[in-house]
């Protein structure tokens, strides 16, 4: 059997000496020499395995089977051109000059807003944009290209993908502890807890701990960035995931003086509508943020179940 292939490459030479009826005009027309259309025309019908071409002292004759073959190829020719007109003819879509994310304050004021210029650069856009969004709903899709939300999946018409899993633990100052000694989970009695919600997670914490007196002394605030902040200016120990804290643990601005963790009850997920993982600027953004997760936690192994893409 012939296969396109073997022919493809001489068609346009085939074409133009066919329609004109000369070698030279065609090469003119092709911006080829004129041996080099006769060769591309003798390699047609070497591939052909017969003549399309009569030789006449002055002009090319197509054979009863080169006209057949010039009718299907002619239509195959004005098919490609109308095709490639209308891909002419669509309206471009301009390049992306700015990327715009949503995430919760907290983890746009710890983790996001460092890596944020940075992921502009590797994506080539001038512009980089932050939104805040805790969760799904709260994300306004005209506004934003992606969203960093702590919330759990499934979502209706989105693509989504997990940060890792999140552990809690107590973080303070070096000097806290200097100040008031923290061995044991019965000493953090003498200690203020700060709280991003209403309590819940440190509750959940002190039960792990089996702790039977809860610390007295508390603050309330309804941001993680007001909490983790506070921890930062030594004013008592904020509940924090190691995946928000781990810079400033290695720096040695904050230390983790008890060894109890729990699980968090959501996980960050990086999501997008789904209608828009076509558009390479999004995928390629998602992906960038999943690759600086990674990097920093290179141990992680994500379930393929957690993960729409």
């Amino acid at each position: 059997m012939l296969h396109p292939h073997r022919v493809l490459p001489f068609l346009r030479a085939f074409e133009a000496v066919a329609r004109l009826g000369h070698v030279r005009s065609a090469a003119a027309e092709l911006n080829l020499t004129p041996s080099a259309v006769s060769y591309q025309i003798k390699m047609l019908e070497r591939a052909l395995g017969l003549p399309v071409f009569v030789r006449e002292s002055r002009s090319m004759r197509l054979t009863g089977e080169g006209e057949r073959f010039f009718r299907d190829t002619g239509a195959i020719m004005r098919s490609l051109e109308a095709s490639l007109e209308g891909i002419a003819s669509r309206p471009r879509r301009p390049p992306e000059t700015r990327l715009r994310i949503a995430a919760s304050s907290g983890l746009g004021h710890i983790w996001l807003a460092p890596k944020l210029p940075g992921l502009a650069d590797q994506l080539d856009v001038s512009c980089a944009e932050f939104h805040v969004a805790r969760e799904v709903a709260q994300v306004n899709w005209r506004q934003v290209d992606l969203a960093i939300v702590y919330d759990n999946p499934p979502w209706t018409g989105c693509t989504w993908a997990p940060l890792p899993e999140l552990r809690l633990s107590p973080v303070c100052t070096p000097g806290l502890t200097h100040a008031h000694p923290l061995r044991h989970f019965r000493e953090l009695k003498n200690h203020r807890l700060l709280h991003e919600d209403s309590g819940q997670e440190w509750q959940r914490w002190c039960a792990a701990a089996r702790l039977e007196a809860v610390p007295k002394r508390n603050a309330y605030f309804n941001r993680l960035s007001m909490a983790f902040n506070s921890a930062l200016s030594g004013d008592g120990l904020a509940l924090v995931s190691d995946f928000l804290a781990q810079k400033y643990l290695t720096s040695g601005q904050l230390v983790r003086p008890l060894d109890l963790s729990i699980p968090a009850s959501k996980r960050y997920h990086v999501v997008a509508l789904e209608k828009r993982m076509s558009d390479p600027f999004i995928a390629r953004a998602l992906e960038l943020v999943l690759a600086l997760s990674r990097s920093e936690h290179s141990g992680l192994e994500l379930n393929p179940q957690d993960r729409r893409i």
